[in-house]
């Protein structure tokens, strides 16, 4: 699937979920449809997995690393001046389109996991 069909699927489905709400009775037990399901807190884990014209390095930006990869790519580098700075951090900011992430992170609302791999990597794009 290429973006642009996944971005008129995914606005497909946006439009659905909005019209008719978002079906989750398939996790609510059989007597409580409609209570709060049993046994989940208000945390949500969310895992995003970016790929094709998404640019990681611009996404999630290693400040600790910026001259190097200001050495590798210095023509598509976010100017350290936009970067957008986390709180209790140094080591690490955000494109400076993400101000809402941003302000996520510095209210202790989302993490940020880097480095997410698996043994053996092969490196590839594909």
């Amino acid at each position: 699937m290429n973006r642009r069909d996944f971005l008129k699927a995914s606005s497909l489905t946006t439009a659905a979920l909005t019209v008719s709400g978002l079906p989750i009775q398939a996790l609510a037990d059989h007597e409580g449809k409609g209570k709060r399901l049993r046994g989940f807190s208000d945390k949500i884990f969310v895992f995003v997995v970016l790929s094709g014209g998404n640019d990681g390095l611009n996404t999630v930006i290693p400040l600790d690393r910026y001259s190097e990869l200001n050495a590798a790519r210095s023509n598509v580098i976010i100017p350290a001046a936009q970067v957008l700075g986390l709180a209790g951090t140094s080591t690490t900011g955000l494109h400076p389109a993400m101000t809402k992430m941003r302000d996520m992170f510095n209210q202790g609302r989302i993490n940020i996991v880097q480095g997410v791999s698996y043994p053996d990597p092969s490196y590839s794009h594909f």
